[in-house]
């Protein structure tokens, strides 16, 4: 069962207070084991050296213990979450990262402002086309109880425009999979989300000129990350997008390959890496084209390997591109 007690809450919030220190859960692994409740064990072994926790008979006992006190322990704020386990992790015996599930609105709001809350990083909402979703959506937004949130993840773009009824939301890393221009344009006022340091934009279709200055106004706002993925952007579109920006870092990635440039330091040289084995020069050559020219004339690259990281200094293009 959840906190039952002034004392268990009052440890916990000492956990609350300390996300990198392990002796507050310990603490509070103490206390609920002295009235039998097994999931103070999990926090326990949880929080065991690497050594002991990765031994297969530990693997094992803590799989066991997860299945057996984790239910009971999250008690109604278990029923808001996903039924897919492998969306749902803990780290050192506290719940690190969940998905919420599509369900009734009275889920949420028997579980609303629990504080087992508190320890969620990250979090991820549903992409569902069912009405319920803003049911979750609204609860995330709501919810006062986030104090460790930094990532959340969101799908449709009507997803995010509803994200947004809250704008005090505490995310600090926001992923987008799918988000029209006028979407990115209501990103950038900084009275939505506060908190946003990291932006990272999955797909992003441009048609036009209005298009291009919808997404180029996120680069007023002082971000240190804004992250695209597939960059359908074509050459053009760079130059609003990387002048006067207040971006500390802009990072493009296309098929194993990224680049970035700090538009906030002036620094308009891009750095290549390839982010994958499978990353081929093919791709590489398709990414540069897809920069203005003018701002790929120095580049720097960035090997990366699966063994090693290695960097060639001085070179306009990567060596046989």
């Amino acid at each position: 069962m959840p906190l039952v007690s002034d004392e268990e809450r009052a440890l916990f919030e000492q956990v609350l207070e300390a996300p990198d220190d392990l002796q507050p859960r310990l603490v509070l692994a103490d206390a609920l084991l002295e009235r039998d409740e097994l999931y103070g064990l999990f926090i326990q072994l949880s929080c065991s050296s690497a050594e002991v926790r990765t031994a297969r008979e530990a693997r094992r006992r803590l799989t066991a213990l997860r299945r057996a006190t984790v239910p009971a322990f999250l008690g109604a704020l278990g029923g808001a979450l996903t039924s897919n386990q492998r969306r749902v992790s803990f780290a050192d015996g506290l719940l690190d990262s969940c998905a919420l599930a599509v369900t009734d609105a009275a889920r949420f709001a028997a579980c609303e402002g629990d504080p087992l809350w508190g320890t969620v990083r990250a979090l991820e909402l549903p992409k569902a086309s069912d009405r319920r979703v803003y049911d979750a959506i609204a609860f995330a937004g709501r919810n006062a109880s986030w104090r460790w949130l930094d990532r959340v993840r969101v799908g449709a773009p009507y997803h995010v425009r509803a994200l947004c009824l809250a704008p005090s939301f505490p995310v600090q890393t926001l992923r987008v999979e799918f988000c029209w221009p006028e979407d990115v344009e209501r990103l950038a006022r900084p009275e939505h989300f506060p908190r946003l340091r990291r932006l990272e934009l999955d797909v992003v279709p441009i048609n036009g000129e209005h298009g291009t200055a919808q997404v180029a106004s996120i680069m007023r706002r002082p971000l240190e990350l804004l992250q695209i993925s597939g960059v359908q952007l074509t050459a053009p579109i760079w130059i609003p997008l990387v002048e006067g920006g207040a971006v500390q870092t802009l990072r493009l990635l296309y098929e194993g390959f990224a680049i970035e440039t700090s538009p906030s330091a002036g620094d308009f040289r891009w750095r290549l890496r390839r982010l994958s084995p499978r990353g081929r020069k093919g791709a590489a050559r398709a990414l540069l084209r897809r920069v203005d020219p003018y701002f790929v004339r120095d580049v720097e690259f960035v090997e990366t390997s699966v063994r090693k990281e290695s960097s060639h200094h001085g070179k306009r293009r990567p060596h046989g591109l």
